[in-house]
């Protein structure tokens, strides 16, 4: 007897599964259980010795010397992140999204292409807020070069000096294709680890750009207006809050 209970608690789990996975992800985040949040590593903190003073107010237990964030503070963060950022979206304001981990980077660029906004990857550059206009004109090179590039003058240039101007092409594209379409300091910039971008906070909080950012609990949430309380480290972690976050950009735009 116990033996069917059993099968049938699991055929009533897996059903309840498949009707979740089906379901689109702000869906999903309204009905997701304790151990759903677990299971998908999203409020699994840092250790002890890692874990910043000023984020303890929301975690909710220790296991395996980690911390676990506790997951109504978590989706409330998600939540109202959201619907800030669902607000920008119809109201057709300008969001810069920022991931300076090379693990973070194609989720960046995806979410970012999902609504045609600027991104950055790698290392933050410094005064890209707080000196923008400077900034801008090193992102212009871009085009310049390729106008350059695509004009009939430059076939007769000698073949030293256009690989020469190609390679810088490229090296800048690297660094600064992602800023392209940003004609102005962006109205708010998100952060997918705040614990690897405290530059760019800082130079948001300087100029009075609104900050969203994923907090773990390695880092000090002060100075990020809507911090989504999360692990940032989790593949799995990230995955679903990029899926948020499109399905937003997509239901607003």
């Amino acid at each position: 007897m116990s033996t069917l209970n059993n099968l049938l608690q699991l055929t009533i789990y897996f059903i309840f599964k498949l009707k979740l996975m089906q379901k689109g992800k702000l869906e999903q985040l309204a009905e997701m259980s304790y151990n759903d949040f677990i299971s998908k590593g999203i409020c699994i903190g840092h250790s002890k010795t890692r874990t910043h003073a000023k984020a303890l107010s929301v975690v909710k237990t220790r296991k395996c010397n980690l911390y676990i964030i506790n997951p109504e503070v978590c989706k409330n963060s998600i939540l109202k992140a959201l619907k800030y950022l669902a607000e920008l979206v119809k109201d057709g304001k300008q969001i810069l999204f920022v991931g300076s981990r090379l693990p973070h980077r194609d989720f960046v660029i995806d979410v970012a292409s999902t609504g045609g906004y600027p991104y950055l990857t790698g290392k933050w550059i410094g005064g890209l807020l707080t000196n923008f206009s400077v900034i801008r004109k090193r992102v212009n090179v871009i085009q310049e070069l390729e106008d350059k590039i695509n004009s009939e003058e430059f076939k007769n240039y000698p073949k030293k000096e256009q690989v020469r101007i190609k390679r810088k092409l490229t090296k800048i594209k690297e660094r600064l294709e992602g800023l392209r379409n940003l004609e102005n300091i962006p109205d708010a910039i998100f952060l997918f680890s705040v614990a690897d971008c405290e530059e760019a906070k800082k130079e948001a909080n300087k100029v009075g750009i609104t900050v969203i950012g994923i907090c773990d609990t390695d880092v000090n949430p002060e100075g990020v207006d809507y911090p989504i309380f999360a692990n940032d480290d989790t593949l799995s972690s990230i995955l679903f809050i990029s899926d948020l976050i499109k399905e937003v950009i997509l239901k607003n735009k």
